[in-house]
């Protein structure tokens, strides 16, 4: 009889280390976007989308947004663009090169690439996302201020334009929103209460080294957050160094993007 007190005594413990865990210990994760997989691309390539992403239970998730063409240290390769970094020894680099920038350290990453895209927002059954630009991309017409519920080859053409919606910023504004509504369905309630069944099949669409405890964190501190999402986009200077266009990031958007994912 005390062998079972003693037991259900460490069992209470613990679950109340890991409430407390949840509420007040922040979880901080990379969430890529990968131009492969898709559209008959084979080859290894590069990060469209980066999001550094920080979720508590007590409080917004805050996400920050790193242009692709940033220019900074990658390790054992120099100087260059931080989407470079995929190319060159794929997430895990990409990680490590987006800790230095920041200057903290991050869970692991979740890599989507076109594929998974497409796979991913068809498996939550659509999302819905608000356009902020009249454009037409791969035969999907969208309509500035108009709402619209697309599948997966849809999202697909959304995030893909540039050309007359804003230019790469404008472009990654509109894959945060993707992010954003794609996440609200994973964390969704139907979805958190069979999140064994839902973390398997995101594990035939999407690449990440992060357990599926802190998977399984990461979506309930989103569902329990208060304040919703916050998103900062990291600004830099557009400059051209011998021929190629680079983002050298300011100094006090780094600063700043770095006291929020603290």
């Amino acid at each position: 009889m005390k062998f079972f007190r003693r037991l259900f005594g460490a069992l209470s413990l613990l679950i109340v280390l890991l409430a407390l865990c949840i509420l007040f210990v922040p979880t901080r994760v990379l969430m890529l976007g990968v131009d492969s997989g898709g559209l008959e691309r084979t080859e290894q390539g590069r990060t469209d989308v980066m999001l550094a992403m920080k979720t508590r239970a007590l409080g917004a998730t805050q996400m920050v947004s790193i242009p692709r063409d940033t220019y900074t240290e990658i390790p054992g390769y120099g100087m260059d663009k931080i989407n470079h970094a995929y190319a060159y020894e794929g997430p895990t680099l990409t990680q490590e090169t987006t800790e230095e920038l920041l200057g903290l350290s991050l869970k692991g990453y979740v890599v989507v690439d076109m594929t998974g895209l497409i796979e991913l927002v068809d498996l939550v059954g659509g999302i819905a996302v608000t356009s902020p630009d009249t454009f037409v991309q791969d035969d999907y017409y969208f309509e500035a201020g108009q709402t619209a519920h697309l599948d997966g080859r849809g999202t697909l053409a959304y995030v893909r334009n540039r050309d007359d919606t804003g230019g790469d910023y404008g472009r990654q504004a509109r894959q945060r929103d993707v992010i954003q509504a794609i996440f609200r369905k994973v964390a969704s309630a139907s979805a958190l209460s069979n999140f064994s069944q839902v973390a398997q099949t995101l594990n035939q669409y999407v690449d990440t080294n992060v357990d599926i405890i802190n998977l399984g964190k990461l979506a309930i501190q989103y569902r329990l957050g208060i304040g919703g999402a916050n998103i900062v986009q990291l600004e830099g200077e557009e400059t051209d160094i011998d021929g190629v266009y680079y983002n050298i990031p300011l100094e006090s958007s780094l600063e700043e993007v770095r006291e929020i994912l603290r």
